[in-house]
């Protein structure tokens, strides 16, 4: 990344991910406390990330993405990625049109932020 800010007010979480026969086990959520508490302790105001709105893919060719956000953010559907990190805490910020060139997510990405105050749980088992 050629745009690191040593002295930013917010820790930019890159890139995760779990392989798939590990998901469900709890260690995204492991992660993503992990690196609040890095932004707490740096006394940095959270973490924001790029949710990838992995569910739209299968619905981009009879919902317009608007549409699929406004449903999102109001708990009418479900996506895999971007419900589970709202769960957690994230809130959505912006849309990003073009973020990344993925079938999947319709290459939209979400800004999303996670306060550092804000303690993810544990995953329950």
């Amino acid at each position: 990344l050629d745009t690191h800010e040593a002295d930013g007010e917010w820790l930019y979480g890159f890139d995760m991910g779990v392989e798939p026969e590990l998901q469900g086990l709890g260690l995204g959520r492991y992660l993503y406390a992990g690196r609040n508490e890095i932004a707490r302790k740096l006394g940095m105001a959270g973490q924001v990330i790029a949710g990838m709105p992995s569910g739209y893919g299968k619905v981009k060719a009879t919902l317009p993405f608007d549409e699929y956000y406004a449903q999102l953010l109001n708990g009418e559907i479900f996506d895999p990625t971007v419900s589970v990190q709202m769960k957690m805490g994230f809130e959505p910020d912006l849309v990003i049109p073009n973020y990344v060139g993925d079938p999947k997510c319709g290459s939209y990405g979400i800004l999303m932020k996670l306060p550092a105050e804000r303690v993810i749980a544990p995953p329950r088992m």
